[in-house]
């Protein structure tokens, strides 16, 4: 039997476990003592669903569990029950020091729950420092989504173990603008997690959502990862986007910036765009709304009309975003321009969340004339232009139509 020691990081190990409950099996098999890591003592309940199975509870019995909580609970029947059985198990109410209940409603609990992030984030730097800063051989564990912690916490682990294999979200590798935004987390955890990935499968959000009962907008990744590495990385853009990956390529490598050209405030004639959009579709792919059909001339009745409609109102108009214009007309086209099909598709591939990508949306520079679809597809070189409703078979326009009919 080998001396290897396996971490478990993550509460929602539970959900894991029923759905990989045979992966997980295979990598804890030859380990002889495992090491776990719960927000609470309810993450025992793991264990009901191993004892389920008389393979799993054999290898239970024989093994030593050291269980890391970061507070306690009322369910330390979990706790009690294992030890019943015969399991060999340890239990510390934080990696070295136990916390007193007195230290509770300064950064734990409050009726059972964390009180904010940001305490939850003082209870993973100040308390888990030291656990996270261990040697591993193995690590399984499925991180907090919050924003991009879940990659701050497998970079750190990634650090500390020869193998890691990982549940969490993996928009950060789907969104095609990645390798364009300077800050983006594509580049940020490029050197220390993408490279060092061995393989990745990928579920859906639909999926994810089933099978894990969260309300998650984006895909779950199950990386592997270990010293060697070699999994593709842009492979989940391209997989994302498929035949609307290279489309989108040929826009994003031969454009001026629509960003380059807008102002805040309403000085001279301009266009209002929409920095923010909801999920969906139709109306959410226009970056012009209804309201604001017209180009303004120095505002003209702009916050009269968001008023009116009930549109979202900032205390500063002069501080929104928006195009500036040479002429009425030139606005008239751009505005024009941005309900064409081809424009619609570009937002639906690129919109990651409720931001509009203003910033990689093209600018034609002239707009004397209107954008139509036909002078999209010629401008970029889309192949297979027919008219707006027809397409060449295993065209790139039949791939705008058919992603836009969805």
């Amino acid at each position: 039997m080998s001396n290897k020691t396996e971490v478990i990081l993550g509460q929602s190990y539970l959900d894991i476990f029923k759905t990989c409950k045979n992966d997980i099996y295979n990598k804890l098999k030859n380990v002889n003592v495992v090491k776990l890591a719960f927000a609470d003592v309810n993450g025992l309940g793991i264990f009901e669903q191993i004892i389920e199975q008389p393979e799993y509870l054999e290898w239970l019995l024989t093994r030593e569990f050291i269980i890391y909580v970061i507070a306690n609970s009322p369910a330390v029947k979990y706790y009690t029950d294992l030890k019943e059985i015969g399991i060999n198990i340890k239990l510390y109410i934080g990696p070295e020091n136990p916390i007193t209940e007195k230290e509770y409603p300064k950064i734990i609990y409050k009726k059972g729950k964390f009180k904010t992030i940001k305490e939850t984030k003082i209870v993973l730097d100040d308390i888990f420092k030291e656990f996270l800063n261990m040697k591993y051989d193995i690590a399984i564990m499925n991180p907090p989504y919050d924003k991009s912690l879940h990659l701050k916490i497998l970079e750190n682990v990634i650090a500390n173990a020869n193998e890691v294999v990982n549940i969490s979200p993996v928009r950060w590798l789907q969104d095609p603008l990645a390798k364009y935004k300077k800050a983006s987390d594509y580049h940020r955890y490029e050197e220390t997690i993408s490279k060092k990935i061995e393989s990745l499968d990928i579920i859906d959000a639909k999926t994810s959502n089933d099978l894990f009962h969260i309300s998650n907008f984006g895909a779950l990744g199950i990386y592997k990862i270990g010293k060697n590495g070699g999994y593709d990385y842009d492979l989940p853009a391209k997989e994302y986007l498929g035949k609307g990956y290279s489309i989108c390529n040929k826009v994003l490598k031969r454009h001026d910036k629509l960003f380059n050209h807008m102002q805040k405030g309403t000085a001279g004639i301009c266009v209002k765009v929409a920095e923010i959009r909801g999920f969906g579709s139709g109306k959410n792919f226009d970056i012009v709304s209804l309201i604001h059909s017209e180009p303004y001339i120095n505002g003209d009745k702009y916050k009269e009309l968001k008023f009116k409609k009930k549109d979202v109102m900032t205390k500063n108009i002069e501080d929104e975003l928006f195009v500036r214009v040479n002429t009425v007309e030139e606005g008239k086209n751009f505005i024009n321009s941005t309900r064409t099909i081809f424009h619609h598709f570009l937002i639906k591939c690129w919109k990651m969340d409720q931001h509009v990508p203003l910033k990689f949306l093209p600018w034609m520079r002239d707009y004397t004339k209107p954008w139509t679809n036909a002078r999209f597809c010629k401008y970029f070189g889309i192949t297979g232009y027919i008219d707006d409703e027809h397409a060449e078979s295993n065209s790139e326009w039949e791939t705008i139509i058919n992603e836009m009919n969805k």
